[in-house]
């Protein structure tokens, strides 16, 4: 079984978060069906939900850089996850999820680039 890496879309305050965090701890069984995601396990890259363009602060820039690389570790040594990562803009202009595809390419792992809130 392939792993699914889902990249979360959407306008600002639509949900991207909400959606992230509640399908890794309680999607029904109904909504893991729907997505196809039974009998996986849903996990979400925390520096995607933690780490904000506008937090300057806190070194957002090197820390969403770092979301590919948790990726990776993570999908390493599983074959059963789905793994969910909230987008931001700054993500799309400093083309990670082209980064993350070619890291995929010859993997046994599925990315979804489109699900969008």
């Amino acid at each position: 079984m392939k792993n699914k890496i889902v990249w979360v879309f959407g306008s600002s305050a639509a949900g991207k978060k909400r959606f992230v965090l509640k399908g890794a701890i309680k999607f029904t069984k109904h909504k893991l069906r729907s997505l196809n995601w039974q009998n996986r396990k849903i996990v979400y890259i925390k520096k995607s939900i933690n780490y904000l363009k506008h937090y300057n602060k806190n070194n957002s820039k090197q820390n969403r850089d770092d979301i590919i690389k948790d990726v990776l570790k993570i999908s390493k040594n599983n074959n059963k996850l789905v793994v969910l990562i909230k987008d931001q803009t700054i993500d799309l202009k400093e083309k990670r999820l082209q980064k993350l595809k070619k890291f995929f390419l010859l993997t046994n792992t599925k990315l979804y680039f489109s699900i969008q809130i």
